[in-house]
């Protein structure tokens, strides 16, 4: 997805006050063409979808430039990003303390400043 980003942000963008942020999606409910799926569980197994989901493509429309998915909850139902498939999401500046609930890994990546806007969602994926 990164290398993906890259091009695309050298690329010509659909004009508008987003164009070219980078942007981290939520590993839940949210597919992107080409890329694994995994609702943060292994009982998806390799699912990769054929096609962007709404989200995706909005986002897509709007000039934000994905660069990656962020991990959260096995399913999103848990209070802290800890799911067995990854391993716990930890505060980048303090490793012995978690990075929160469902959206742990949006708010590890807004700590460390490394993408400028994320997704995040509630248990049943809506989107905020």
């Amino acid at each position: 997805m990164f290398e993906e980003a890259r091009a695309r942000a050298v690329g010509k963008l659909p004009a508008g006050p987003l164009s070219g942020v980078p942007f981290l999606v939520k590993d839940l409910g949210q597919p992107y063409a080409g890329v694994r799926q995994t609702d943060v569980t292994g009982a998806l197994g390799g699912f990769i979808a054929d096609q962007d989901g709404g989200l995706v493509t909005r986002l897509r429309s709007a000039g934000l430039v994905i660069i990656g998915r962020a991990t959260a909850p096995e399913f999103g139902n848990h209070s802290t990003t800890e799911p067995e498939l990854f391993g716990a999401c930890h505060n980048p500046w303090d490793m012995g303390r978690s990075a929160g609930g469902s959206s742990g890994g949006s708010a590890a990546r807004a700590f460390s400043r490394s993408a400028e806007a994320r997704s995040k969602t509630n248990a049943n994926c809506m989107e905020r």
